[in-house]
């Protein structure tokens, strides 16, 4: 998340539309796209033509991304689709060629946008354009460190739009056209301080007409600066007078995202249409957040979706409660209450099958986990028995685990829990078809590895026979299984338990526990402050690294994103020990909270939730609510860099400055090279090898400097000794150079060199 390079000044922003943005007017639906656009509109521009790595006379490079062609050229930029055009022009700048990271090829095609960049195109000002992994292009400021004509060089940059311009509640600012907005990110930022990091407050200035600049209050220019907006997109889902609510997440090997909630009216063009009181929805989403297509599942009563899951083939399946019964179910809906519903989605969102779990009482699917055989496994609660249980119903109600094969053929069913209470609420399935749960009891029943009643962690073979179970001290809410076979299971908690790794504070706090295979307690931690923070989900990443889904009614811990009021979506990353690495919050000033989470392998992580009010710059707009949301998160892993050695190793005091050559491995673009802890001038030249400026007042006093190397993401690499050394003295004249015996003593003027 945190982007770092070595200059004085790093700007960085997210222009929104590439990202996929929809344009609409107040007056257009969601599905409608304007044909043209008028008044400040330009034309599409036409193809650029390329010799050789060299544009043409027009100074013109072209590329493409995320369906817009991008003209870089020496006073601006163009971002062009059929249907809109923006125009950027640089303001008082100097006449600069776009410089691509790669030699143009001799293409009638215009490429792929990789890293244009505009060298010193203000006074000590680079700017720098690049394609990230979802498509979104980035612009970045770079002013070098130095003195510049202006008084405040970011005082420098200065740029006109061909549209009106206005800076919204939030801080972004926002292009009006004629047929909607665009929007670019309102800038985060913070500067490097001895080490510390302390945060900036910067904003857009509006320069009047359609011109706009940066304010950074605070800047002093012999410190790193960065700014850095965390959140990639959020969208909402649902209508104008619906009540909508995202309670499941998933995402597949392309970052494609799927969510399952419920809508109580219909909206949208749905691919299954609604039918009445509450339905079950399912939407799916491009790694940009734009819908692709949604669909409901129900009948003509209420239903309700809690859990999805994604195969490797794309295909959907969902759980959760219906009142009736719908479509054509293979098992079918059997009592006089809710019954647990099962569904299978194909990619393009039309139903393959459904199937009821249940028997006369009421019976509700929380979690679904699917097998790489596509096998799907499901667990929820029961009032009653129901099919021929591995484990039989224990009585009250139990927590039920069902294995339905890839058709929506039920293979077995297995009860857990005692005489009281119990219920389950989040599944997973290993690679060898071992099935973890979590939940809740409220007495005793198993053989339990810890504890006597509570929330729960079991696991059941493939064949839905109990392998183990144990009792921790916070609800469970959701569970997850690491590479290695460990068991992460989150809940919440009204008083401390076990030896957390970040203690309990108050109230309720959300609790995160890991556990080994065998299902002994590795670990346990708290995460939260004086308000209610409630667990909703949790996931692990292929590192090892643990992401909590929580709602929270106060600010904790030190935020990405900072507590907006009554209660927020609240996301936390832990690495592999329960150690906390971020928090972050989500929402308005009204009532949010995130209620699922997934993580990709890429570093980006996804959840949803429900909001009673817009936030963020949302992909698709807020309507009324409350509306479920979606969000993206990018995570940067945190990458550590390894010295072998300096080239000089050491300077004589009073030298002139020179270039450090530092030599070692896994240096990223953006890594800092570090004297003594303060960042110098670093120039990029492999993964291998950085150049850093050490400047003539670095070497002023004799003494050992440890040089060190900090990534982007604060990776910091192991630290090598720099000498800076004391001359060795020459003398060429004594005076006097001699003097008699019995003289008096006087001064002796000793005449020479490289005295310190």
């Amino acid at each position: 998340m945190n982007r770092f390079r070595m200059k004085s000044l790093f700007l960085f922003l997210l222009l929104f539309p590439l990202a996929g943005t929809t344009f609409l007017s107040p007056k257009q639906s969601a599905a409608s796209k304007p044909d043209a656009m008028a008044g400040t509109i330009l034309p599409k521009p036409g193809p650029a033509k390329f010799v050789q790595g060299v544009p043409d006379s027009s100074e013109l490079r072209q590329y493409r991304v995320a369906g817009h062609v991008l003209d870089f050229q020496s006073g601006g930029i163009i971002v062009a689709s059929g249907s809109h055009a923006l125009k950027l022009e640089f303001l008082n700048a100097r006449s600069v060629l776009p410089e691509p990271s790669e030699p143009v090829k001799d293409s009638r095609e215009a490429p792929q946008l990789g890293k244009v960049t505009y060298h010193d195109l203000w006074d000590g000002i680079s700017l720098v354009y690049e394609k990230t992994e979802s498509g979104v292009v980035e612009s970045t400021y770079y002013i070098q460190p130095g003195e510049t004509k202006a008084s405040n060089p970011v005082d420098q940059i200065r740029l006109r739009y061909n549209v009106p311009l206005k800076v919204d509640a939030s801080g972004d600012l926002v292009l009006s056209f004629t047929t909607g907005e665009m929007r670019e990110t309102q800038p985060v930022a913070w500067q490097e301080v001895e080490g510390k990091r302390v945060a900036m407050e910067s904003e857009y200035r509006l320069l009047g007409g359609r011109e706009v600049g940066f304010t950074v209050r605070g800047y002093n220019p012999r410190y790193p600066l960065v700014i850095d907006p965390v959140l990639r997109w959020n969208t909402f889902l649902g209508g104008l007078y619906s009540c909508d609510n995202s309670r499941g997440i998933a995402v597949d090997a392309d970052g494609k995202v799927y969510v399952v909630g419920w809508s109580t009216e219909s909206w949208g063009s749905p691919v299954r249409a609604f039918t009445a009181v509450a339905d079950t929805f399912v939407a799916k989403m491009d790694v940009n957040g734009v819908l692709l297509w949604h669909t409901f599942l129900g009948g003509g009563l209420e239903d309700f979706g809690y859990g999805i899951a994604v195969d490797t083939g794309g295909n959907v399946y969902v759980t959760g409660l219906s009142y009736s019964s719908w479509s054509a179910p293979v098992r079918p809906f059997a009592g006089d209450w809710a019954e647990a519903f099962v569904a299978k989605l194909d990619g393009s969102g039309a139903l393959q099958w459904n199937t009821f779990l249940g028997g006369l009482y009421q019976d509700v699917g929380y979690g679904i986990a699917v097998d790489t055989s596509a096998n799907i496994y499901v667990v929820g609660v029961s009032a009653a028995s129901w099919g021929s249980p591995v484990d039989l119903f224990s009585g009250n109600t139990d927590a039920f685990v069902a294995k339905v094969n890839s058709g929506g053929v039920l293979q077995w069913n297995s009860f857990l829990g005692g005489g009281s209470a119990d219920e389950g609420r989040g599944i997973a399935v290993d690679t060898g078809g071992y099935v973890y749960v979590t939940g809740y009891s409220g007495a005793t029943w198993g053989w339990p590895v810890s504890g006597n009643s509570g929330p729960f962690a079991a696991k059941v073979d493939s064949g839905g026979v109990l392998q183990w179970n144990t009792f921790l001290g916070a609800n469970g809410a959701g569970i997850a299984l690491d590479t290695s076979g460990n068991v992460y299971v989150t809940g919440y908690s009204g008083a401390t338990w076990g030896s957390p790794v970040r203690p309990y504070t108050r109230n309720l706090d959300t609790s995160v526990a890991k556990l080994n295979a065998n299902g002994i307690l590795q670990w346990n931690t708290f995460l939260g402050g004086d308000g209610d923070d409630e667990a909703r989900g949790i996931c692990v990443d292929t590192s090892g690294n643990v992401y909590v889904a929580s709602a929270s009614t106060a600010a904790w811990g030190s935020p990405e994103w900072p507590f907006a009021g009554d209660q927020d979506g609240s996301i936390a990353k832990l690495d592999a020990s329960g150690v906390l690495q971020w928090n972050t919050f989500l929402g308005s000033t009204g009532w949010d909270y995130c209620s699922g989470i997934a993580a990709d392998t890429t570093g980006n992580v996804y959840v949803a939730g429900e909001g009673y009010a817009t936030w963020g710059s949302p992909v698709r707009p807020f309507v009324g609510g409350p509306n479920a949301f979606v969000a993206k998160i990018q995570d940067i892993p945190c990458v550590v860099p390894t010295l072998t050695s300096l080239a000089p190793s050491s300077a004589t005091v009073g030298a002139p400055g020179f270039s450090l050559v530092v030599v070692g491995s896994a240096f990223v673009d953006r890594a800092i090279v570090m004297w003594d802890g303060t960042g110098r001038p670093t120039t990029f030249i492999s993964s291998s090898e950085l150049n850093a400026t050490i400047g003539a007042n670095d070497l002023m006093v004799g003494k050992s400097v440890q040089i060190t190397v900090r990534n982007l993401d604060y990776g910091i690499s192991n630290a090598l000794e720099f000498r800076i050394k004391n001359p060795v003295p020459s003398l060429t004249a004594l005076l006097p150079s001699n003097a008699s015996a019995g003289a008096q003593g006087s001064n002796l003027v000793v005449t020479g060199s490289a005295f310190v």
